[in-house]
């Protein structure tokens, strides 16, 4: 049996605590966690230990698991098979707020954005172990072609800055929180930033942005894509002009083409480009953005 090395993560644990009285709800509370510094798991076989709401009980699991292995084909050569996957999973009677395939064997936590409610009227929890974040399992043919065999979750190829729900079940209360977390494109890498929980049983808490992902008065800004007539056009949604670059990164990371972001928008030319999945990753000095964009050749 492997063992697995935890990070625990709990309010109790962290001075970068803060309440938030929330003004939409006199009575409710939420109790917010900075993680300092950012926790990141990039070793397969490592992971987090959550207690959400600092009991000294473990509530959540998050880990990073990956193997490879080289195995013969039917043409009598052999290829390399790499499977990665980030998994959530719930202790207890907690759950989880996900979606379920597969007549529920399959279960796919939400990439949940800012300004959300998480509460009793959100959505599904479930508790099924392991809740998948990603998983990913592929092929590498004559050490270069990258051939997708199994891919799935809301996470897969990466997600910058996005909250997962989480419910705690304490006797025949219900709490709510979220966890903040970012997603490496490479699916090989994951990062927790932040977590809060309501104190108040059986009441809503919103995802937010806390104040330190703003940079020289500046709010990360949503980045648009999408292609068209063999062009990808990117463009940063904001009023501020930003400097940077854009890279178009093949699944399998490498650089395809990269331009200067100068102002706020950009377009990469795609004819000499095979269709298929794509990564646009945005690098300014105050932040990082990556974006997936399907290719089709004409």
């Amino acid at each position: 049996m492997v063992e697995h090395k935890q990070f625990r993560l709990s309010p109790a644990a962290y001075t970068a605590m803060a309440a938030v009285c929330m003004h939409t709800q006199t009575d409710a509370e939420v109790i917010y966690t900075d993680v300092v510094p950012d926790v990141v798991i990039d070793v397969p076989g490592t992971g987090v230990e959550i207690d959400l709401d600092g009991n000294g009980t473990n509530d959540f699991n998050f880990l990073f698991t990956s193997t490879n292995f080289f195995a013969s084909t039917y043409w009598g050569g052999f290829n390399l098979y790499v499977i990665n996957a980030i998994l959530a999973t719930p202790t207890n009677d907690n759950a989880i707020a996900a979606f379920s395939t597969g007549g529920g064997a399959y279960v796919y936590p939400y990439v949940i954005d800012s300004g959300i409610d998480i509460g009793p009227s959100a959505g599904l929890f479930l508790q099924n172990d392991y809740q998948t974040l990603l998983y990913q399992f592929y092929a590498i043919i004559s050490s270069a072609f990258y051939y997708p065999i199994i891919q799935a979750g809301e996470w897969l190829f990466g997600q910058t800055d996005k909250f997962v729900g989480l419910q705690l079940a304490e006797g025949d209360s219900t709490y709510y929180g979220w966890v903040r977390l970012t997603v490496d494109p490479s699916n090989r890498a994951f990062t927790i930033k932040d977590l809060a929980f309501e104190s108040v049983a059986e009441t809503p808490i919103e995802t937010f942005f806390p104040t330190k992902l703003i940079s020289n008065s500046v709010l990360q800004p949503e980045l648009q894509v999408y292609y068209s007539n063999e062009t990808v056009f990117v463009k940063l949604e904001s009023s501020t002009p930003m400097n940077g670059n854009i890279e178009l990164v093949s699944l399998n990371g490498a650089l395809i083409d990269n331009k200067i972001l100068n102002g706020n928008a950009t377009q990469l030319e795609c004819s000499h480009i095979e269709s298929g999945v794509y990564l646009i990753v945005c690098y300014t000095e105050s932040f990082t953005i990556t974006k997936k964009i399907i290719i089709s050749g004409s």
